[in-house]
């Protein structure tokens, strides 16, 4: 593949998943446009449930991405930019089929109405989504697959941190990430989610997310790991200062979501990938 549509890559992975993208830029030479290809790949896919209108015509998307995963392995032609960059990373890494596999079979859930009946079932598909995603950068990053278990908890943690960050965006497209046994429990259920109003009941049921993405950041801390995986789980690194700053009594929690500067975002993500600490 020539260098332009690599460059295309890299640019719409900088805007659209500026966190990875910093990350990725500690990763040895090498390795980076596999990363690179990853992050493009999961942007192309999670976008799905933003882009379409019919359930049925977003399980079409995943249904052709699923083809051209099955063209990557059995060496079938393949001719979008996205997918050649990630046949290399395929080839090159020998990133196993089946997580790719589980990973598309798990986002046909954001095209179903039906919410997360609770928190063992919302954990299931950020592990097999976030997780997955984390588990092949790490085995692109070179750790092989000695950095699953920390990849699924650090992922697991980072991408809770996004639910919260991006509550207003996902009730606006009435998708709930709240388990709703958590809703029942405080009288509540998703359609007072949709109603993007912050009220204090259902502000700690945001909390407990909240708890479990440190939870969850915490495990991830404790679990032995490469330090070549270090540009893979380093976006781990950001969950707390996301969280801190989402909860903040006197922030709109459906408001415009949480961001930092690049500065602070490069700072952070630098000392991870200094210490090798999550």
């Amino acid at each position: 593949m020539t260098e332009a549509p690599w460059r295309e890559l890299e640019d719409l992975v900088a805007r659209v998943d500026p966190d990875r993208y910093v990350a990725a830029l500690f990763a040895a030479r090498g390795r980076r446009g596999g990363l690179i290809a990853l992050y493009a790949f999961n942007h192309e896919v999670a976008r799905i449930r933003e882009i379409v209108h019919e359930p049925l015509v977003g399980h079409i998307r995943l249904g052709w991405w699923r083809e051209q995963i099955a063209a990557i392995y059995e060496r079938r032609a393949v001719t979008m930019p996205l997918v050649m960059a990630l046949r290399q990373a395929v080839d090159v890494f020998a990133l196993p089929q089946a997580l790719f596999e589980s990973y598309l079979d798990a986002r046909a859930l954001d095209l179903a109405e039906a919410p997360f009946a609770d928190e063992a079932a919302l954990e299931r598909y950020t592990g097999v989504t976030a997780g997955f995603l984390m588990q092949l950068a790490a085995r692109v990053a070179g750790a092989e697959q000695r950095a699953d278990a920390a990849a699924h908890r650090a992922a697991i943690a980072f991408a809770y941190a996004g639910f919260i960050r991006s509550l207003g965006l996902d009730a606006a497209h009435r998708f709930c990430r709240l388990p709703v046994d958590w809703l029942a429990a405080e009288g509540l259920n998703p359609e007072d989610v949709f109603a993007a109003k912050a009220t204090p009941i259902l502000r700690t049921v945001i909390e407990r997310l909240a708890l479990a993405a440190t939870k969850h950041a915490q495990a991830a801390r404790a679990q032995n790991f490469p330090t070549s995986a270090i540009a893979a789980l380093a976006p781990a690194a950001l969950t707390g200062a996301y969280i801190k700053r989402a909860m903040n009594p006197q922030r709109d929690l459906f408001g415009q979501p949480v961001d930092m500067s690049q500065t602070e975002r490069v700072a952070r993500i630098a000392l991870s990938a200094l210490t090798w600490r999550i």
